[in-house]
């Protein structure tokens, strides 16, 4: 995982390229426990979003980001972080056409609150893998 650090404004949110279990239940205790998305989408702050879900969806909305930053970065002539944000970004979409490819855990793009705590925590739990993180 790679950590942005350019574009960093008062915001208070991050947002993360994940892939998550979709286990129903656990195989331990039988506890059915909401995944990353059910947390996000039960939780009432503004600047928590389910931005998309599935791998596709996911690559594709990266693919809109590249293009948006390449045109940004062209625009302002100022190219210095351009080839670490292409290189992060292509890591980040073979990472998750290997995952989708190789295991049973969903993909999503996520923009989650600082203040938004069990989201947080669930972030840190193994029942999610960070691919990217985004500081904005």
């Amino acid at each position: 995982m790679k950590t942005r650090s350019c574009f960093v404004s008062n915001s208070s949110s991050s947002s993360f390229v994940v892939a998550y279990s979709t286990t129903k239940t656990c195989s331990c205790c039988g506890h059915a426990p909401p995944t990353i998305i059910d947390m996000l989408e039960s939780d009432d702050n503004y600047e928590n979003e389910v931005i998309a879900v599935g791998a596709e969806a996911v690559l594709e909305k990266l693919e809109e980001e590249l293009k948006e930053e390449v045109t940004y970065y062209g625009a302002n002539k100022h190219l210095g972080a351009l080839p670490d944000m292409i290189e992060e970004i292509e890591e980040a979409k073979a990472d998750i056409r290997e995952i989708s490819t190789t295991t049973d855990k969903e993909i999503a793009y996520i923009k989650v609150s600082y203040h938004a705590a069990l989201i947080n925590q669930a972030l840190d739990s193994p029942m999610v893998d960070v691919l990217r993180r985004t500081d904005y």
